[in-house]
Parts: C-alpha cells; structure tokens; sequence
C-alpha cells in the first residue's frame, strides 16, 4: 500500500495506469491540489493509452462546473457524467481514448461475485453508464 500526495504522485510517476480513482472530496469540497487544471493534466498524463479516470463530485458544490470543465479540457471531452441517485455525486469519467472506441456490446448482468443486493442497488447506475456510452 502506498500512503502519498496524490497530486504529486501522478505529477512525478513515470509508469503508466489503466485506472486512476479520484476520491477526495470533503464537506467543504475537492481540495484545490486534486481540483486543479495541472491536477488533471497530469491525471491525463499519468494514464496508459487507453486509461479511463473516475472521479467522485458533488453536483451542488459551486466549483461543479469548473472542475467537469477543467477535466473536459484535459480530456479532450472524452468525459461521461453519471448522476448517482443519492446525495447529488456525480462520478465523472474521464478517457484517453473516445468512448465511442471502447464499446463493447453484450447484456449487463450480476458479477459473480457481488451479491443480490449491492447488484439490485448497483444496477440502475451500471445502467445509466450503457446507455451513456451508446450515445457518446
């Protein structure tokens, strides 16, 4: 496990991820060192090819815009936002690649591995996602 900044972990890594998780949102919002535009440049930088980036924001928070634009901007606007029900989070992903180019076709269905219950409350936002990249 690894315990670091992660604003200067992505400005100073040299490999290359197919993942980045931003999650650092408070009560008083994203800190300004994971909320600004040299944050998601190197975020940008920091993925592989085809690296998709996730980030947690909060739809009412005044900054909301300016962080979906700062991503959009680093992200060539390959950016999908995926509205969840509860509590206005917006989970914003952000790809190297354009979506378009990473459908995959087939039916969503349960993880063997995830029980009934995260599924039935997990499988509204699966879906919302489908339907997003198919018009993307």
């Amino acid at each position: 496990m690894l315990h670091a900044d992660g604003a200067q972990f992505v400005r100073d890594t040299t490999q290359r991820y197919d993942v980045l998780l931003v999650d650092g949102y408070d009560y008083d919002g994203m800190p300004e060192r994971l909320a600004s535009q040299a944050f998601y440049d190197d975020c940008h930088q920091a993925l592989s090819a085809d690296g998709l980036m996730a980030v947690n924001l909060h739809i009412e928070h005044p900054d909301y815009a300016l962080l979906v634009a700062r991503i959009e901007r680093s992200f060539e606007a390959n950016v999908l936002r995926v509205h969840v029900k509860r509590e206005g989070n917006v989970i914003v992903f952000a790809s190297k690649a354009p979506f378009s180019e990473r459908q995959r076709s087939g039916v969503l269905s349960q993880p063997q591995t995830l029980g009934k219950e995260a599924w039935s409350e997990l499988k509204p936002t699966f879906a919302q996602i489908v339907a997003l990249l198919h018009e993307a």
